[in-house]
């Protein structure tokens, strides 16, 4: 115990808030995939054309968060000491995202979750927490300008995705309204 309490206080005020904003920020990105269990119901996961959906789904945002963990140590390393950005990793993780989209919108439209949940919600809720981990991956390399701009452009397209294949506005509105959150 002594250990410990003798590691903290040789610390000095700056490197334990360093210390305690990096391991926060390490393990935000793995509470997500808990927030996205959140809305399956079981007979979701019972049903054979939906689990397949799912899995992907999880699958999915389990690499962005490992991949976002990487991009925050690639991304503090270009702020605070002048490496290059990690430009291909932030690249890889708004594709992720944009699959991460594609399943969700899968998953309401062709799985079981349509009959579920017909009002979307939960689909939102698949759009949200699956964004998250690739907005931690982009929001260290761009300035607030290009990022807020990047934010409203990529929110406007993946409601006119989700509109274009669902064909209902109810569903399409609440993504855009909630893109600027979970960024």
């Amino acid at each position: 115990m002594t250990g410990m309490k003798g590691f903290w206080r040789r610390r000095s005020r700056a490197a334990k808030l360093d210390l305690y904003m990096r391991s926060t920020l390490y393990a935000v990105p793995w509470a997500i995939p808990l927030g996205l269990l959140s809305p399956v119901p079981a007979k979701l996961l019972r049903d054979p054309d939906s689990a397949p959906l799912l899995q992907g789904l999880i699958a999915v945002v389990l690499v962005q968060c490992a991949l976002s963990m990487y991009a925050m140590k690639r991304g503090f390393d270009h702020r605070l000491l002048g490496a290059p950005p990690p430009w291909r990793t932030a690249s890889v993780s708004l594709l992720l995202g944009a699959v991460t989209v594609v399943l969700a919108v899968a998953l309401q439209t062709a799985g079981g979750l349509g009959a579920i949940d017909p009002v979307g919600a939960d689909m939102v809720l698949f759009i949200y927490y699956g964004l998250l981990p690739a907005g931690l991956c982009v929001f260290g390399l761009s300035t607030v300008r290009r990022l807020l701009l990047g934010t409203v452009v990529a929110g406007v397209l993946t409601g006119v995705g989700v509109y274009l294949a669902t064909g209902a506005a109810h569903l399409a509105l609440p993504v855009v309204l909630t893109f600027p959150i979970a960024a």
